[in-house]
């Protein structure tokens, strides 16, 4: 299941690289498959393009630090 989302939203992303909802969801699938590296780059790339996400505080900050604590 994740594989295939990961695929859509990674084509997203090269046919719409400006898509902060894109990154932010890939975010979320790499986060649930404990790749905390790169649910930190996705999450952090959706908030540069988008402020707003940090909405979404509980995930966004979830994902931050578990990827700090990795470190």
């Amino acid at each position: 299941m994740f594989i295939e989302a990961k695929a859509h939203y990674k084509k997203a992303i090269q046919l719409s690289p400006n898509l902060p909802e894109a990154y932010f969801n890939l975010a979320i699938i790499y986060f649930q498959e404990n790749d905390l590296e790169q649910a930190k780059k996705n999450v952090e790339k959706a908030l540069e393009l988008e402020p707003e996400l940090s909405e979404h505080s509980d995930i966004v900050n979830q994902i931050i630090q578990s990827s700090a604590e990795g470190e």
